[in-house]
């Protein structure tokens, strides 16, 4: 859940299901279930933060994999952009990219 402090307590502004999925032979991928974001916080980056959030939660439980069931063309295109941003953040591929420029 995505939960921001107010005066008046606790507001959700969205949240994420998620679990485990069996890989083949004795792996785990983790499978995103659900992305929500209410839509009076939609459009400020709160989707491509939580799904970084997950990211970062498969990587901490050694998954082999982040799945996404059924995402929309929205979602879609929020993981491209993450991905690719992901993968400039590292040396190699900032370096080939650049030469390709």
């Amino acid at each position: 859940m995505l939960i921001q402090p107010t005066p008046k307590g606790n507001q959700l502004l969205g949240l994420t299901t998620m679990y485990n999925f069996w890989a083949y032979p004795d792996n785990i991928r983790l499978r995103l279930s659900q992305i929500l974001v209410l839509p009076p916080y939609q459009d400020a980056g709160l989707g491509k933060r939580m799904l970084q959030v997950t990211y970062d939660i498969a990587r901490a439980r050694s998954c082999i994999d982040l799945t996404i069931e059924d995402p929309t063309p929205n979602l879609q295109r929020v993981r491209e952009k993450l991905e690719v941003e992901q993968l400039l953040s590292t040396p190699w591929a900032a370096h080939m990219a650049a030469e390709c420029a």
